[in-house]
């Protein structure tokens, strides 16, 4: 993931994919962005558009394009958008593509990975009919395109499509104790006012994002151009949680397919965000607030949202008094004061919805 992306919680196994492709000549040039005519050179439009944004990627760079290179669906554009690195990650960019005329790299002027992102989108064919954003050190495994392609043509009511994902360390291995291939398989959401588990077959709903984030990386979340077109792209007023703000706002339109295979490989290292630090925590709260006090939710999506900031501060609460019992007293402290936190946070969005709807 981007280091100013948010961490996701993941799992499983795989290992890279060959780093090595194209060392040769025949790289596709990098388009600079900052000059006042970006040359976008015209193509037929593809089915898919993937957009990797980079910020000094070099490290891994080269695996994460390699597994965009070995889809077995191959209707695809990838814009490589460059947020102003000072290392040689657009060079190396270019190497990898080995005159691949599906890839662009694009240069621009540092932004943050929110505006990265929708730079890249912009820069893609505007008839494409999906688009799908993939962190610049994630791997793909080859039938993930395949597989939410058809997904999505098999299912027209759907406005996006999502898998779930594993965990490999920096070096490619499997990632020791991570489990988040089966915690993303355990979906759970709000019916009704309850709490239910969910059948593979089911996809996922607003009322399931708002119990937790069942799409944990944009990499493995295709949408349909129209509908990420219509909710307006990244905010970059929710970064590292960005992308589960955006989920949100797809799922306001209509359900998410879900496919309970592993197609990504989430690469865990010392640059990714803690969950726990305060610029997450302070995400997540902007993020939960949109979703709870957005005017366009139905009434069972205020109902869902409601119930979500509660038990997201309530379970915070739950850690903290289970640190107590352990005589873990310093974590104890932080996560009474993350508890509060999320309590007011609600407590004053919620009001705030109450005013405006009178209820």
């Amino acid at each position: 993931m981007p280091a100013t992306d948010a961490p996701g919680r993941r799992d499983d196994v795989a290992a890279d994919v060959d780093a090595s492709h194209g060392s040769g000549g025949g790289a596709s040039s990098a388009i600079d962005e900052t000059s006042p005519e970006p040359r976008v050179t015209a193509s037929a439009s593809p089915r898919v558009s993937i957009v990797i944004p980079t910020y000094n990627s070099e490290s891994h760079l080269a695996a994460t394009i390699s597994s965009v290179l070995l889809q077995t669906f191959t209707d695809w554009e990838l814009v490589v958008y460059d947020d102003g690195s000072s290392d040689a990650t657009v060079e190396l960019a270019e190497r990898c593509t080995d005159g691949d005329p599906r890839v662009r790299v694009v240069r621009g002027a540092n932004g943050g990975v929110a505006a990265a992102r929708n730079r890249g989108f912009a820069a893609t064919q505007p008839g494409s009919e999906f688009v799908i954003f993939l962190d610049h050190d994630d791997v793909w495994e080859p039938e993930l395109l395949e597989t939410l392609v058809a997904l999505l043509d098999a299912e027209p009511q759907l406005v996006s499509a999502h898998s779930v994902c594993s965990g490999i360390d920096k070096e490619g291995a499997p990632y020791v104790g991570d489990n988040l291939a089966e915690r993303m398989r355990s979906r759970r959401g709000y019916r009704d006012g309850s709490v239910v588990a969910l059948d593979p077959e089911e996809p996922t709903t607003f009322a399931d994002l708002a119990y937790d984030n069942w799409i944990v990386t944009p990499g493995l979340h295709l949408m349909r151009r129209s509908s990420f077109e219509r909710v307006g792209g990244f905010d970059p007023e929710t970064v590292p949680c960005d992308d589960y703000d955006l989920s949100v706002r797809l799922a306001r339109l209509g359900p998410i397919g879900y496919c309970e295979r592993a197609l990504l490989h989430w690469r865990r290292h010392d640059q990714t965000l803690s969950g726990a630090s305060p610029h997450w925590r302070r995400a997540e709260q902007r993020a939960r607030t949109k979703m709870l006090t957005d005017q366009g939710n139905s009434s069972e999506q205020v109902d869902a949202a409601r119930r979500g900031y509660r038990r997201r501060a309530a379970d915070t609460l739950l850690f903290a008094a289970a640190q107590v019992r352990r005589r873990q007293l310093r974590s104890s402290v932080r996560q009474s004061a993350k508890a509060a936190f999320f309590g007011y946070s609600y407590l004053r969005a919620d009001l705030a919805l109450r005013l405006h709807r009178g209820t």
